[in-house]
């Protein structure tokens, strides 16, 4: 039997866009734990399972390179990334527009800004518009980033990985 969930939300994507997302899930949505996130060991198992899978029913062969894997786990890496952007945007006009009771710009800043108020940043600088955005929207007291209607401040540090 196959069911389609949040059928809304599907599109077409990049493989190492949709994986990346789907490891960032294994840290939650409400309250975030990247203690979750899989480890590199765990990425590369499932990497390697999912790339035998894949080249047997497309090449009829299992055999992996090593290669590829790594090549799959930068890509995948790189486009978690991408994937946090992507839907902090859209809890950003869901903030706006929704009348689902949920904190969209606290999950904001769940995801762009950790425990100790550091923004991670890609080359790109989209990570910092996106802190920028989400700072500019909010309401002082609304979210984990203010304290006493203050804005405390951000840290940018550089992505390595």
């Amino acid at each position: 039997h196959v069911r389609f969930i949040d059928y809304e939300y599907s599109s077409y994507n990049y493989q190492a866009f949709d994986i990346g997302n789907h490891f960032n899930e294994f840290a939650g949505m409400a309250e975030l734990d990247y203690g979750l996130y899989p480890s590199r060991e765990m990425q590369m198992d499932w990497l390697e399972e999912y790339l035998k899978a894949y080249k047997l029913f497309t090449k009829k062969t299992e055999e992996v390179s090593q290669r590829e894997l790594e090549t799959l786990y930068v890509q995948v890496n790189k486009f978690a990334l991408a994937s946090h952007f992507f839907w902090g945007f859209w809890a950003l006009i869901q903030a706006k527009y929704s009348s689902i009771d949920f904190d969209f710009l606290g999950y904001v800043f769940l995801l762009v800004v950790t425990r100790e108020s550091v923004c991670v940043m890609t080359t790109s600088n989209l990570w910092w518009m996106l802190c920028k955005l989400g700072a500019i929207i909010c309401q002082p007291g609304t979210n984990s980033s203010t304290e006493n209607g203050v804005a405390r401040p951000v840290t940018i540090t550089t992505f390595a990985g």
